[in-house]
């Protein structure tokens, strides 16, 4: 063939996913990642595909690179192999859509860099290093620009032998990935590092990481420490002891960390842990350990896993983290969140603290810690086995908040649910080993208007001073449920509801006061005593709180008072008393007496089921003249059978 016919030949090369429909007749095209070869078939049918396998399979294998092919470079000083140079011209060599294979073994390395390439698959059996005595460094083998790309097996070592023993830094991150779209990393491990296992700086999208193993990290395992940080998924973390350098123990460390570094970066959304196991042996340390720490950072789901560990946490945040899933997991450990450092961040109206948190089908044993906003809470178990000090603070909130089948087992407890600003409902909750002398639930909002607090279904077999106390105006309703502890209004409250409940005598007027009382099968009622200031409502009839009133009382009874004024001209005087509601029977009324001598006669005559006559005598002294003395009034009650 001669030099002419081979300038006539052209072949079109390209990812598949740039891959066109239709291509001139007879134009061969070629897929770098998949090694596809297409036939075009001109503009009206689709591209053919060339099917003989054995010419696919050796395209694979021109584009494949192996870094022991790249052996010559190594630098052997002191019998240390530094593979910085090979590593970092396969990389340069390695084309869109190639292949790098690192076969096992140790790859020591000052600083390796991967950069702008689309396409690309790593292929790691070896485990990568830091050289030693080399300087401080943002990651022993950096990535920046990467798209489209899987890399499998990536394994890192720190090769700090005493981790525990050293303040030094070595490699500030063993792994730095900056600029990414669209990545993949499958089977990744990072162990035996002073400082953090990943860092980015930001701008990373569509990440995921697959069967990642953290193992004895000195500060943080991932640290992303940039702006606009999104989409970011880790499917089966394995974790066991982070923070543990003799610095970091003092302090708070995350098996995620997500950072913003300015009051203007764009904040990280979409991340995601499915299937973790979170372990630290730290015990006598003064910091925390945690799963996710979040600053500027919304949509946070973590789900089907385990945390245990005296110092360890779910998350924490000094600024805020806003919408917040939890499913499925278990905490033996000392907090559920941990908040500190009340800053401004990406945001200067952002609200401080966690907003927004669902928690389902969770078993939590362990405390919790200043600022923490719940939306929701389900089918879960959550023993506190300390002080929830000022916790479940509920500000702000835009939907309605739902505690639904949750046993709250507490020792020393506060449930303070302050600034609560919506509607607040539990349902089907049992709270239970209580002994703290403050209120289970205290509830007050802010803004003045009114909003529903229901417990419905809900079992207080804590026997608590008291079960729930607010300072502000509610609609509060029992619903078939048993409170065993006292309900206390410090001001009243709009209304109180009561329905096929069972409540600890109340002492209602100096614990709980409503402008209105609604009582539906209340159970126990002989036990309640009632002192209060306003309406009642006993099985949907309205009973007013007036100078003339009445009460519905059990077995059928009603209890009914008022006052009567009478004016008198002579000796006896007497007046008809109309009963405020219709009754069988009426009881015998008792009245207040004139005088301590008894002197004043007062009796009731011709009793019927709408009311009576009320006769007084002796107006005046016995001894004097029979003439009258004025008005006198005259207060009674009487208990009646309705």
């Amino acid at each position: 063939m001669s030099n002419n016919k081979q300038t006539r030949f052209s072949l079109r090369k390209g990812l598949s996913s740039d891959l066109p429909t239709h291509a001139p007749l007879g134009e061969p095209l070629f897929c770098l990642d998949t090694g596809e070869i297409y036939i075009g078939m001109g503009e009206k049918d689709p591209l053919k595909k060339v099917t003989d396998l054995d010419l696919s399979s050796h395209i694979d294998s021109l584009k494949t690179t192996n870094i022991l092919n790249y052996s010559d470079l190594v630098v052997n000083t002191n019998n240390v192999e530094d593979w910085t140079m090979a590593l970092n011209q396969a990389f340069s060599d390695l084309e869109d859509g190639g292949t790098l294979v690192i076969p096992q073994g140790e790859y020591r390395v000052t600083r390796a860099t991967l950069q702008n390439k689309k396409g690309i698959v790593v292929n790691c059996s070896g485990t990568i290093m830091p050289l030693d005595n080399t300087v401080p460094l943002i990651g022993t083998l950096t990535l920046n620009n990467i798209s489209d790309s899987v890399f499998n097996g990536l394994c890192f070592d720190g090769n700090v032998t005493q981790v525990t023993a050293t303040n030094s830094y070595g490699t500030q991150s063993l792994l730095n990935f900056d600029r990414g779209t669209n990545c993949i990393f499958n089977n990744m491990e990072f162990k035996n590092t002073s400082e953090s296992g990943f860092n980015s700086n930001g701008n990373l999208n569509n990440i995921i990481f697959n069967n990642v193993i953290l193992h004895n990290i000195g500060e943080h395992g991932f640290y992303f420490g940039g702006s606009d940080v999104k989409n970011i998924k880790f499917n089966n973390l394995y974790v066991k002891d982070i923070g543990m350098t003799p610095v970091n123990q003092s302090r708070h460390c995350g098996a995620i960390k997500l950072r913003n570094k300015t009051t203007n970066d764009i904040m990280h959304d979409n991340i995601s842990i499915n299937g973790f196991d979170f372990v630290s042996t730290l015990d006598d340390v003064s910091g925390y350990q945690l799963l996710i720490m979040g600053y500027d950072t919304k949509n946070i789901l973590i789900e089907n896993g385990r945390i245990k560990g005296k110092r360890t946490c779910i998350f924490a945040t000094n600024v805020s983290m806003d919408s917040i899933k939890i499913n499925n997991i278990e905490l033996e450990g000392k907090y559920m969140f941990y908040g500190y450092n009340k800053l401004n961040g990406y945001d200067q109206e952002a609200i401080i603290g966690q907003r927004r948190i669902e928690i389902d089908r969770s078993t939590l044993i362990c405390e919790c810690k200043n600022y923490l906003e719940l939306t929701r809470i389900s089918n879960s178990t959550i023993k506190l086995t300390g002080n929830w000090d000022d916790t479940m603070s509920l500000n702000d909130l835009e939907n309605n908040v739902l505690m639904e089948n949750v046993e709250f087992d507490m020792s020393t407890f506060r449930f303070a649910l302050s600034k609560m600003n919506r509607t607040l409902s539990y349902r089907n909750c049992t709270f239970k080993n209580a002994n703290a002398t403050s209120p289970l639930i205290e509830i007050n909002n802010d803004d003045g208007n009114i909003y529903d607090v229901t417990f419905e279904g809900v079992n207080d077999v804590a026997d608590h001073s008291l079960f729930i106390q607010t300072k502000s105006n509610y609609n509060l309703k029992f619903i078939n449920s048993t409170i065993r502890s006292n309900i206390k209004t410090i001001n009243e409250v709009e209304s109180i509801l009561v329905s096929n409940t069972r409540l600890k005598t109340p002492r209602m007027g100096s614990y709980a006061t409503a402008k209105q009382w609604i009582l539906n099968n209340v159970l126990d009622l002989n036990g309640v005593r009632y002192e209060t200031n306003g309406d009642l409502v006993n099985n949907s009839k309205v009973q007013v709180n007036d100078d003339n009133g009445y009460r519905y009382l059990s077995g059928n009874l009603v209890l009914v008072w008022g006052t009567v004024v009478i004016s008198n001209s002579g000796y006896s005087a007497e007046a008809t008393v109309k009963l405020p509601l219709t009754v069988t029977k009426v009881g015998y009324p008792v009245f207040g007496i004139y005088d301590s001598s008894g002197q004043v006669f007062v009796t009731a005559r011709n009793k019927t089921a709408t009311g009576f006559n009320l006769t007084v005598k002796a107006l005046a002294p016995a001894n004097g003249p029979a003439t009258g003395i004025g008005a006198v009034r005259i207060n009674y009650h009487v208990i009646c059978e309705i």
